[in-house]
């Protein structure tokens, strides 16, 4: 998902992750740089610690 977050004019991408070993699930938030190809993407973690649902 892509997504101005932080109201900075520019996107953020938004990514979930769930490590089944770990029972344990993230939400991520990147910021995209201005220099896409060769700039760093900032990592913020939104939500942690949670289990997936086997609900699909």
């Amino acid at each position: 998902l892509v997504e101005d977050l932080n109201k900075d004019g520019r996107d953020d991408l938004i990514i979930t992750t769930y490590y089944k070993e770990q029972e344990e699930g993230f939400v991520f938030v990147y910021e995209v740089p201005n220099d896409f190809p060769k700039g760093v993407f900032r990592k913020h973690i939104i939500a942690s610690g949670f289990r997936a649902s086997d609900v699909i």
